[in-house]
């Protein structure tokens, strides 16, 4: 009986090996287990290329540029034009004397007829200017005339040069339009530094409020010395007879009414000037120049004195006049955008009602810089350079 048991054992193994198949022999048969070579593991499938018929727009393969101007893509406009370094120094050499160089040279051909044509009325009205001066013996009476046809003569032949070297630099790319606070009502704190013949004062602390109400604006401001030794009160009215698209373009008349006071040499100012004032793009005309903008005002006004017998005091505001002085005021000049929240405009004056008077040569130059930090704050730099100068540096509060 012992001897038998093997051999039952050996029946039952071999009746499960039929029962499983050849797996179950696979799996009871340790000569059977053979390890897979490489060549038995399949490989991974290699991923197809994409239709690019079926591929979203956003994911379309980029075409080779010639491909891509062979099917009508165009880098640029075919009537914009490219700028030029070079075209920009010959507007700047030779193109002092012939304005317009540069946008010959970029092919702008009917700007650069527009600029000549404005350099020689430019030169028309200085010699006129100096021919009339010549005949009158420089007559009083015609000082207004003459004195306006020498200042739009500067001022179109300085911006034609200057827009000249700029446009062919630039091309007819515009500059950036900007987002700087043109209209809304702004409250305002400044302290100002001048070094004027006119008097001693230096230190002056300005407040000043803008009431814009889009077609109208109303504009007071008190101008106080350190020491109070001096006072100066404006209010400027003015009414936008015209207004543009963009903000900066405008044609205003107004008045503009003021008072100075100074105490340690007893006298006192109280004058009103009438006035308009315009700004206006000029890639209306050139449309190198779209975003810069050529600004004028012209006022006219009288200015009445008054004298203290007291030492150390001022008149009343309506105390005798003692005598009247009228004025023609002339300014004009350019202003553009250094990007989309900074403006900056540069003004010439032949004459002022301000405390810095413009030199005997040179008049007066004006430059502002306005830069919008945030939705209400505004940074102001004013600089004013003639026979002297004042340097302004406030914060605008939008209301």
């Amino acid at each position: 009986m012992r001897r038998a048991r093997p051999a039952l054992t050996g029946l039952l193994a071999g009746l499960l090996a039929l029962t499983a198949g050849p797996a179950g022999a696979q799996v009871t048969d340790p000569a059977a287990e053979v390890a897979p070579t490489p060549d038995d593991i399949p490989a991974d499938p290699v991923p197809e290329p994409p239709d690019p018929s079926a591929m979203p727009k956003s994911e379309e393969p980029p075409l080779p540029l010639i491909e891509a101007v062979a099917q009508g893509y165009e880098q640029r406009p075919s009537d914009e034009v490219a700028g030029s370094l070079k075209a920009s120094l010959l507007a700047l050499g030779p193109g002092l004397v012939v304005h317009g160089l540069g946008h010959f040279t970029i092919d702008e051909n009917r700007s650069g007829v527009v600029l000549l044509l404005t350099e020689v009325t430019a030169v028309l009205l200085l010699v006129g200017a100096g021919l009339i001066d010549g005949v009158t013996n420089e007559s009083a009476g015609v000082a207004p005339l003459t004195d306006t046809m020498t200042q739009a003569g500067i001022l179109l032949f300085v911006a034609s040069w200057v827009a000249d070297v700029i446009g062919a630099f630039t091309g007819t790319v515009p500059f950036d339009p900007d987002s700087t606070r043109i209209d809304g009502s702004v409250f305002g704190l400044a302290y100002r530094y001048t070094d004027s013949p006119l008097d001693a004062f230096r230190h002056h602390l300005v407040g000043r409020l803008s009431i814009d109400l889009g077609w109208m604006y109303a504009r007071p401001l008190v101008d106080l010395e350190a020491q109070l030794d001096a006072r100066r009160v404006e209010l400027d009215l003015g009414w936008r007879v015209l207004r543009g698209a963009d903000p900066h373009e405008h044609l205003a008349v107004g008045v503009l009414g003021r008072r100075f006071e100074n105490r340690p040499d007893g006298y006192a100012v109280s004058g009103l000037l009438w006035y308009v004032w315009g700004k206006a793009d000029l890639g209306h005309f050139m449309r190198t120049l779209r975003g810069l903008y050529i600004a004028a005002r012209v006022g006219y006004g009288a200015d009445g004195y008054q004298f203290s017998s007291r030492v150390d005091s001022v008149p009343g505001w309506f105390s005798e006049v003692d005598f009247v002085d009228t004025r023609l005021i002339l300014q004009s000049g350019l202003g553009f955008n250094t990007g989309e929240d900074t403006h900056i405009l540069a003004l010439w004056s032949q004459d002022t009602i301000g405390d810095i008077p413009p030199d005997s040569v040179i008049g007066q130059l004006h430059l502002a810089l306005q830069h919008r930090y945030l939705d209400t704050i505004d940074i102001e730099v004013e600089g004013v350079f003639g026979d002297g100068f004042a340097v302004w540096l406030g914060l605008g509060y939008a209301l």
